[in-house]
């Protein structure tokens, strides 16, 4: 049985609507200078997720050299490559822009 864990922190927001980001969480996500963060709001509830800084074509890389070769095969790459599907599906999959 997995043991969910609550941590709450405290913040204020100033007139022009700005908070901190306690450095607890700040440490936790690796959340630095600069780093983008997505806001969702969900069923009255906001989360915020790190936005993470990987390249489009890093991941396809990665899957490439990481995919077991019964799911691929060179012929097979070499067509997705020419179409540029997997790099729209990626991007799109990983909220990313170009």
């Amino acid at each position: 049985m997995v043991k969910l864990v609550t941590l709450v922190w405290k913040t204020k927001v100033d007139k022009l609507g700005r908070t901190s980001i306690p450095a607890e969480i700040r440490k936790r996500l690796g959340i630095k200078e600069n780093d983008e963060i997505i806001w969702i709001l969900e069923n009255g509830r906001a989360y915020i997720i790190k936005r993470a800084n990987i390249k489009v074509d890093e991941v396809i890389d990665w899957l490439r050299t990481n995919t077991p070769e019964c799911f691929t095969s060179e012929e097979e790459t070499k067509e997705r490559d020419k179409c540029r599907i997997v790099k729209k599906w990626a991007m799109k999959k990983l909220g990313m822009r170009q």
